[in-house]
């Protein structure tokens, strides 16, 4: 091989190892999330006396996006940024908790504590 085919030999295995480190890194870690269309929502779920509520799905409407609350009632997700959401409430045999919230987007955070009755 001379040089100058060793010199572009070279560079494209350089090329190669480098797009491999990325797409290695990305299926550790994941792609990053896009802030500007996704909304983070999180907070907790708490019985009337105040105690956290673990296995609560909780739900948005019109989506099929939901999740539970771990051991300290908290839950979180993103979702596509819109104008208003409404979330539902239910426990692990689907009967609904009998609070349901609507959200106005802040182009921020939302975080909630939901206090429910059974």
């Amino acid at each position: 091989m001379n040089t100058s085919s060793r010199k572009w030999f070279n560079r494209i295995f350089k090329g190669a190892s480098l797009a491999t480190v990325a797409m290695a890194f990305q299926a550790c870690y994941g792609a990053p999330r896009d802030f500007g269309m996704d909304q983070y929502i999180d907070g907790v779920v708490l019985s009337a006396e105040g105690e956290p509520l673990q296995g609560v799905l909780v739900s948005i409407d019109d989506t099929i996006q939901h999740t539970q609350t771990d051991a300290e009632g908290k839950f979180q997700f993103y979702i596509s940024r819109k104008d208003e959401y409404k979330l539902s409430f239910s426990d692990d045999k689907g009967n609904n908790l009998n609070k349901d919230t609507t959200l106005t987007d802040r182009r921020g955070g939302i975080y909630l504590t939901i206090n429910v009755e059974k």
